[in-house]
């Protein structure tokens, strides 16, 4: 697997997958996900400094997308976000990109602690992320409104540069 910064033709594949329930019933944004407002998206992120919007890619084919946004240079930490190929998940995609991003995140980026934010019944990414050392450090209670109606907890996780190298014996 590879990384590289999302290009211009990787984002009809983005919508497609921010448009499948199996992607958006987890994330944060309002659906049908438009390819002209993505354009627009991609191009007001491409000179920021404080977000690397990525692309991963596993012999030339994209199996995710992901991405470091909030980067804060001077505490040297960085928000990260992943969604993997609605039609593969559940087959460890999503462990291996991630731990890639970890690796990038802290080699590549430079960056002292990565973390996510995540909905308190999205066993599936915290599992990923738990598998690659984050660990939850606090509780966003009442948060978010679910599907439902009801009121749910956001739950935090990060990780340390220096617990991944511990846990990777680098």
């Amino acid at each position: 697997m590879i990384i590289r910064r999302i290009q211009k033709e990787d984002l009809p594949i983005r919508v497609a997958w921010m448009n499948n329930p199996k992607v958006y019933s987890s994330m944060h944004f309002d659906v049908p996900i438009l390819l002209e407002n993505t354009i627009k998206w991609y191009e007001n992120n491409l000179q920021k400094s404080n977000r690397l919007d990525i692309t991963i890619l596993d012999e030339d084919e994209i199996v995710a997308f992901g991405g470091y946004t909030s980067i804060d240079s001077k505490v040297g930490k960085a928000e990260t976000y992943l969604f993997a190929d609605p039609i593969k998940q559940h087959r460890g995609i999503g462990t291996k990109a991630k731990m890639l991003m970890c690796q990038y995140g802290f080699e590549v980026l430079g960056l002292n602690k990565l973390y996510f934010v995540a909905n308190e019944d999205n066993y599936p990414i915290i599992r990923v992320n738990e598998k690659c050392g984050f660990i939850q450090e606090g509780r966003l209670r009442k948060e978010y409104v679910a599907s439902d109606g009801t009121l749910k907890d956001m739950l935090y996780y990060g990780l340390l540069k220096s617990d991944w190298k511990k846990q990777n014996k680098l």
